[in-house]
């Protein structure tokens, strides 16, 4: 079992270091969020590599120190990410250095070998604190996350969902090490061996889970990243140069030309990638172009054109199947047509027939 332990910390430590330097190359309208979500999980690599070197060296290293405080860094990071997502004035100022204590106490009493037995506690305790933290924040709901840099309210609606998301997920998470910690803490206490513990197995297992997924997501730009790549771009075309205006006028004309025929965006269901190459333009000037003139992103806005198809069919077609509204709209599931009509038209689809008959 210690190897499976080895092979998993390696591989979770190489995923979130990717992770993190993908996320350290964005530019993005929440710089300073951005900058600290990449933190976070730089010290989750760290935590999953200082383990992986203090099995293989058989605990004699300075990994094993070290490896305690790095979740005590992630706990405060996260919150601190969330912090600056809701103010969009929050600058870290010297005196945040308080959050990084637990962590500098518990790598001094590691380093020193002094009061050892208590490190778990403070671990537990400090990361019981955060959780509660990001719960408080979650509490007070997704309204004040709705102040987005990108100055269009639909962004801002959009965009405060999304983080608000974002903050359930990382609120789950600190639950979940509050929990998972005790449990393997409770299971050595009892003279289990670390690399034995059916805790641990069971924490690194849910911890690859989850970065595998978060950096497949954000590689394939999920629309749950949007803050992340597209506030930026929105931001900066509020006020783009003449030159760049006039470069977004030929995209949208002849991008708009393309979708008087309904098939590019009910049959063909284009990839960004894939329009731009059809407009001949590059990715980026594609996406900037549609996200000044439309003020949503290139997916959004296509949904909403299936929409608006869809709605078209209930109405002049009121005895065709639903499921065939569906299809000739360009959607290839019922839960995504029922979510993204509702999104736009605030009926379900069902509902917008019965309103217009």
């Amino acid at each position: 079992m210690s190897t499976i332990v080895l092979t998993l910390n390696i591989l979770i430590s190489f995923l979130c270091l990717l992770m993190a330097l993908h996320l350290f190359w964005q530019r993005s309208a929440y710089q300073l969020s951005v900058r600290l979500l990449a933190g976070c999980f730089l010290t989750m690599g760290l935590q999953a590599l200082f383990l992986g070197i203090a099995q293989t060296t058989g605990g004699q290293n300075f990994s094993v120190h070290l490896q305690p405080a790095m979740p005590l860094l992630f706990a405060p990071l996260s919150y601190l990410m969330f912090v600056s997502v809701r103010d969009q004035k929050f600058q870290l100022h010297p005196e945040h250095i308080i959050h990084s204590v637990p962590a500098i106490i518990v790598a001094y009493m590691m380093f020193t070998d002094n009061m050892v037995a208590y490190v778990d506690l403070i671990v537990i305790l400090t990361l019981l604190f955060y959780a509660g933290l990001l719960s408080h924040l979650a509490i007070q709901g997704k309204v004040q996350f709705q102040k987005s840099p990108v100055n269009t309210k639909d962004n801002r609606k959009e965009l405060g969902g999304q983080l608000y998301i974002w903050l359930l997920v990382f609120t789950g998470y600190a639950w979940f090490n509050v929990i998972s910690d005790t449990l393997i803490y409770l299971e050595i206490s009892t003279g289990t061996e670390v690399v034995k513990s059916v805790a641990l197995f069971i924490t690194i297992i849910f911890k690859l889970i989850m970065i595998s997924f978060t950096l497949l997501f954000a590689l394939q730009k999920s629309p749950y990243f949007d803050w992340l790549y597209t506030a930026f771009a929105a931001l900066q075309d509020q006020n783009p140069p003449l030159e760049v205006m006039q470069n977004y006028e030929s995209v949208i004309a002849d991008f708009e030309g393309l979708l008087t025929d309904h098939t590019v965006y009910t049959e063909e269901v284009l990839s960004l990638k894939a329009m731009a190459d059809r407009l001949g333009v590059p990715v980026r000037l594609c996406s900037n172009a549609i996200n000044h003139q439309y003020g949503e992103s290139y997916s959004k806005y296509m949904n909403r054109m299936r929409v608006n198809f869809a709605a078209k069919l209930l109405t002049e077609h009121k005895t065709l199947a639903m499921i065939d509204v569906m299809y000739d709209a360009g959607f290839r599931s019922k839960s995504s047509f029922n979510k993204e009509f509702k999104a736009i038209t605030g009926f379900s689809p069902t509902d917008y027939r019965d309103k217009v008959s």
